[in-house]
């Protein structure tokens, strides 16, 4: 099993130290007790008829009245005012569109990041440490940076929320350009000794290894060098014995007497059956292959070794689309909370994170894990004939099938960017909210808000 708690431990402890930062913050935050503070500023932010700005008035439109001491609502109440908010959040559309983006952009977060190592490792022939390696490095440091970087942005130029709105959309429509982009990254796939059977399903036995009852063997990838073809098992390519050899710094397991070895110029095309019984004789393999070195019939346990020159273009590639991704993080959370009454706030993020949770995290790994199994070419079958785990992929069919899903799902969201953009195009990020008279009073129907957007 491995030390698998020590990831829980180590996280769980940074957690708990980050966390203690939370005791530091004040019981009530300055600024939202001075807009408080404002007589008739606690529920609706309408435009005012002169100026076009956001003024604050009472909940029934009319004007500034003489502050009175708030109440406290009991727990009932505040229970019993939430449909009422709800209905508030859901008839304001650019929040319900913000929702729907969320949903969207966790969909691929979840799915594709969840996987990210997995197709690392398959496509590219890396090793899980490798993969996962990689791919925290490129995501950790691509992600930290950019949401720095474009929260220094948007504090020292003072965006609005319309050039926030703008980010956002040329984040979107960026990140559905790399992974269009990293859908040409290919690779080599490894040359598995096997045909084509039902199904587009891989076959690996070939009449030579009948004789050994290999229908149960465990899939156990052996590699003959001087052909770079690898086999299922050693059962299925023949071999009769086992040694260890030094392989530089340590050693690695080669199997010999391999006799049901394909010939050479053996293509992927060619039948199973074609494959005879080679002889395992010094003398007789000098008689089969001409220019023999010493590793022929001799075959080392694992894939054959061997690099993909596209794995560093999929590393940049990536790196920066997960860097352009978290440039708007900040000014995503800001415009979030702009678009909604100040009371709404709280009810707001939790709507959200409950729409993510129930929309996002639960299908997109479901999704995204389909999607590999659509690809697989060869499943690993149990003691008890059940199926297992996928064993070898269709990588090029893989390859396209996960990248034009994620760059699908990335386009939708950005046609929501747009519209969100139009919506906030005449809206502000109002620092200091003044009370202002309004001209005639206007009647707000309880239990409803106006979309903050709507003067535009």
């Amino acid at each position: 099993m491995g030390a698998w708690y020590l990831g829980f431990i180590i996280v769980g402890t940074i957690t708990c130290c980050v966390s203690t930062l939370y005791l530091f913050f004040p019981a009530k935050v300055p600024a939202t007790q001075k807009i408080k503070a404002i007589p008739g500023a606690s529920v609706v932010l309408r435009p005012s008829a002169k100026t076009n700005k956001l003024a604050v008035g009472s909940e029934s439109g009319g004007a500034k009245k003489k502050s009175e001491p708030a109440k406290k609502e009991t727990l009932r109440e505040q229970f019993a005012a939430i449909p009422r908010d709800l209905k508030r959040l859901w008839v304001n559309k650019v929040f319900v569109c913000r929702v729907a983006n969320d949903a969207i952009d966790m969909l691929v977060v979840s799915g594709y990041f969840t996987f990210a190592p997995k197709y690392l490792e398959y496509h590219f022939r890396m090793s899980p440490a490798q993969a996962g390696k990689w791919n925290g490095m490129a995501s950790i440091s691509a992600v930290v940076s950019g949401a720095l970087i474009g929260g220094i942005v948007i504090r020292r130029l003072k965006l609005q929320p319309k050039h926030v709105a703008l980010m956002i959309c040329f984040s979107s429509f960026m990140i559905s350009i790399c992974y269009f982009f990293l859908m040409m990254v290919t690779c080599e796939p490894r040359n598995l000794f096997s045909v084509t059977g039902p199904d587009n399903m891989l076959l690996v036995n070939s009449s030579c290894g009948n004789g050994c009852n290999c229908d149960r063997t465990p899939f156990s990838p052996v590699c003959d060098q001087s052909t770079g073809l690898n086999y299922y098992s050693p059962c299925h390519a023949g071999c009769s014995q086992s040694f260890t050899r030094s392989d530089g710094a340590k050693n690695a397991t080669y199997y010999g007497g391999c006799s049901c070895l394909a010939p050479p110029g053996w293509k992927f095309s060619d039948p199973l059956d074609s494959v005879s019984a080679l002889p395992t004789t010094m003398d007789d393999l000098d008689t089969v292959f001409p220019e023999r070195n010493e590793n022929d019939g001799v075959l080392k346990r694992g894939f054959c070794e061997g690099g993909c020159s596209g794995f560093m273009i999929y590393v940049i590639i990536s790196t920066c689309f997960k860097f352009i991704g978290a440039l708007p993080f900040s000014g995503n959370q800001m415009l979030s909370f702009r678009i909604v009454d100040q009371d709404l706030k709280s009810l707001s993020k939790a709507v959200r994170t409950l729409v993510a949770s129930l929309f996002a995290f639960i299908p997109g790994p479901i999704i995204m894990g389909a999607l590999f199994d659509s690809a697989c070419r060869l499943w690993n079958t149990q003691s008890c004939g059940a199926k297992g785990a996928c064993l070898v992929y269709d990588l090029d069919s893989l390859r396209l099938k996960m990248h034009l899903y994620v760059a699908i799902v990335k386009t939708a969201a950005c046609v929501m960017d747009v519209y969100v953009y139009y919506k906030v195009r005449n809206m502000k990020f109002e620092r200091k909210v003044e009370p202002e008279p309004v001209a005639e009073p206007q009647s707000v129907p309880t239990g409803s808000v106006r979309d903050l957007t709507a003067f535009d």
